[in-house]
């Protein structure tokens, strides 16, 4: 390895760990498929436990599930964002993200609406609540469908149903942490603070986030085989149909 393109490999890593992305426009997206440069920028990637995602005109950098010296574990997510009070918050934010996204990646349709259009929390209160509904009713049939799916299922029902829902309020009132809004907006703080979703209409009935391209990037390479996100995507699906 010459001292040429451990010098690049370095420019092209540490720029994508400061802004998480490069686009194609930037001369270190072509820097960066120089063979020598693109082997040394995986070999500092692999040994800080990130990831380089080489998607469409979009290089992508983010810290692996576990070992990683740049991953934000949960005492450090819960410094930051106050609202996650503990663990079980913690899990139920991730299941409204993974909802956000089925909503937005249930086909090519629903890409190119959602990107327009976006999402309402709303919509997304609605989708949560049918995941609960359903999983309240297999932990009630089935004694060891929360063990199989490694998921704190009951937490998470009790969590969401003591929660109190928006639309029984019948007005809009700002979201807090004894309302699924104030655990939805939660949630998409954290995506907004990487850069994965714009929020419009903050104050609004109406308050909706819009999928940025570095989204659907992320969902292609990282969320398309994996189960669990597949389920909840059909439960999205099943529950959109029921509301057509």
């Amino acid at each position: 390895m010459d001292i040429e393109s451990m010098k690049k490999a370095s420019a092209v890593y540490f720029h994508m760990l400061k802004k998480k992305m490069i686009e194609d426009s930037d001369e270190l997206y072509n820097m960066y498929f120089e063979p020598t440069v693109r082997e040394s920028v995986r070999m500092l990637a692999d040994q800080s436990g990130t990831q380089v995602i080489e998607a469409h005109k979009r290089l992508h950098l983010i810290a692996k599930a576990g070992g990683s010296v740049f991953a934000t574990n949960f005492t450090h997510l819960r410094s930051r964002h106050k609202d996650i009070e503990n663990k079980k918050h913690f899990y139920a934010v991730s299941i409204v993200i993974m909802a956000f996204m089925a909503e937005i990646d249930r086909n090519q349709a629903a890409k190119i609406k959602t990107r327009r259009e976006g999402v309402t929390f709303f919509m997304i209160e609605r989708a949560v609540t049918s995941l609960m509904d359903q999983w309240e009713v297999k932990i009630a049939q089935d004694s060891m469908a929360e063990k199989r799916s490694g998921l704190a299922m009951r937490d998470m029902v009790t969590l969401w149903k003591n929660l109190e829902p928006e639309s029984e309020r019948g007005v809009f009132t700002r979201p807090n942490k004894k309302t699924r809004m104030g655990l939805i907006k939660t949630a998409f703080k954290l995506l907004e603070d990487e850069g994965l979703v714009y929020i419009a209409d903050r104050d609004q009935p109406g308050i909706k986030a819009f999928p940025s391209l570095e989204l659907f990037d992320r969902l292609e390479y990282l969320y398309g085989d994996q189960d669990r996100y597949e389920e909840i995507k059909s439960i999205v699906a099943r529950q959109e149909e029921s509301y057509a």
